[in-house]
């Protein structure tokens, strides 16, 4: 009967979690996502409060603001200093080995890796950081802990956390969708900015000298400076572990959802332990993998004939049917030549060599060799911690797809008004040039070039995952 009951409600106040504008202009991602997730709260919290006791005021905890949280125990305070105080102070260097980088100690109770570090100012940071000039109040509500912190406690400290998990790409394969999608689970909070655009812009003494005109926002960070970017969400993480109590200590995680992460090194020659090879020696994977080595991975697909079309139009401004044909014939011609001549390992990153022509040309067909990419990362971590999906699956399931990505994360099962907002949600960062959307499809003579050109890599991704899926046929 209570179940009946519950499922009525949920259907009376369905009306108010659908009216929720999924996707408005003028409000920022994080902000859209914590409205929307309010608009949810607020259905639960009148469910718990009149039908069920034993969940009642779960909403209501979830929308307190952060205050100064529970002290944790003054041994593990310490212990962590000690632990950690070689790697505070080596990740405030802009140009550190990240492979020599001390190992990190993360906080056993937590599922996030998270760790304490000392608070030695009430607003601990250098300098301004670039995404943040978007939300320049983003971590007010960090800095009043802080200030409570620091004025309240004998061993002042500050909860650190780096992701759980990482959306790794790729582009215009639905990373912004997914990552919504994501967002939606009640255990997830977002850091700061989608994309940080960090680890595929590793910091080198010798890459602060190069030109890249990634994007305006761009400067070459600190792994610290990296790390800050979640310091709200550490600390959202940090009050649901104490509020919650000890049932729940291992809910809240923290993610990002960089598209390029997955396969651009176009500095790799630059990277440490690199130097006069003809192919790298280390990519981004190991640089990862030393500092968190037991991390997860989403990786979003979709046909790369169609994602190479579809990232011509969104970066081309004055795009054309004859034009992408001619560059498409351009850029396959070149990648056969290069590979009839060096090794296709070499081929796929010399691609992205700042001095290479293609670049300019605004069509990435090595970023749909997907599979070369993701043997690269599985030769470094588990295969087991990778979960691969395609965009047109979760276009036609979405509710599917996100459950199978949450039992992949050890998060929670949604709730029925979850997967309302989930399924209700609007495609995000679409093509959005009048001319580019009437344009129409790309001619059958460029798509069949290009289905032959991807028609082998797609098949080894397919063996590879042992899902036919990805052979798009």
């Amino acid at each position: 009967i209570l179940t009946v009951l519950l499922m009525c409600l949920i259907s009376n106040h369905r009306h108010r979690v659908l009216d929720v504008d999924l996707k408005p202009k003028h409000v920022h991602f994080n902000e859209h996502v914590a409205e929307t997730k309010a608009k949810l709260r607020h259905t639960r919290i009148e469910l718990a409060n009149q039908h069920d006791d034993d969940n009642a005021g779960f909403g209501i905890r979830e929308m307190k603001s952060i205050d100064v949280i529970q002290e944790i125990p003054t041994d593990i305070v310490l212990d962590q200093f000690q632990k950690n105080a070689l790697f505070s102070f080596n990740s405030k260097d802009v140009n550190a080995d990240i492979l020599k980088m001390p190992e990190l100690h993360f906080l056993l109770d937590m599922k996030n890796p998270c760790w304490l570090e000392p608070l030695t100012a009430v607003d601990p940071y250098a300098r301004p950081l670039p995404y943040l000039m978007r939300r320049p109040h983003a971590l007010d509500g960090v800095l009043q802990y802080n200030s409570k912190m620091f004025n309240n406690s004998k061993n002042p400290y500050r909860v650190r956390c780096l992701p759980y998990v990482y959306i790794l790409g790729v582009q215009k394969c639905g990373t912004s969708d997914l990552y919504e999608r994501l967002a939606m689970h009640p255990d997830f909070h977002p850091c700061v900015n989608k994309e940080l655009h960090w680890w595929d812009n590793l910091p080198t003494a010798v890459m602060a000298n190069l030109k890249t005109g990634r994007n305006k926002f761009q400067q070459f960070l600190s792994l610290d400076e990296y790390i800050s970017y979640f310091d709200d969400a550490a600390l959202r993480i940090s009050e649901t572990k104490e509020t919650h109590g000890a049932a729940a200590e291992q809910m809240g995680i923290t993610g990002e959802a960089t598209p390029n992460t997955l396969y651009d090194n176009k500095n790799w020659r630059e990277y440490p332990g690199n130097a006069d090879r003809a192919e790298p020696k280390y990519l981004t994977p190991h640089f990862m993998h030393r500092i968190h080595s037991n991390a997860k991975f989403l990786i979003t697909l979709r046909n790369p004939t169609a994602r190479l079309y579809s990232g011509y139009l969104y970066f081309s401004d004055k795009p054309t049917l004859e034009q992408f044909h001619k560059w498409t014939t351009l850029v396959v011609k070149q990648f056969n030549k290069c590979v009839s001549e060096a090794s296709e390992r070499k081929c796929v990153h010399e691609t992205y060599h700042p001095t290479n022509e293609l670049q300019l040309l605004k069509l990435r067909l090595r970023t749909g060799l997907y599979v070369v990419d993701i043997e690269e990362w599985t030769s470094v971590f588990p295969k087991e911690n990778f979960k691969v999906v395609t965009l047109e699956e979760r276009n036609k399931d979405p509710i599917r797809q996100m459950k199978d990505i949450f039992a992949f994360l050890d998060m929670d099962p949604i709730d029925f008004a979850t997967e309302e907002l989930i399924r209700e949600l609007h495609p995000v960062n679409v093509n959005k040039r009048k001319d580019a959307t009437s344009l129409g499809p790309m001619l059958n003579s460029t798509k069949t070039i290009l289905d032959e050109f991807y028609k082998p890599y797609n098949e080894q991704l397919a063996h590879l995952l042992n899902d036919p899926t990805f052979n798009w046929a």
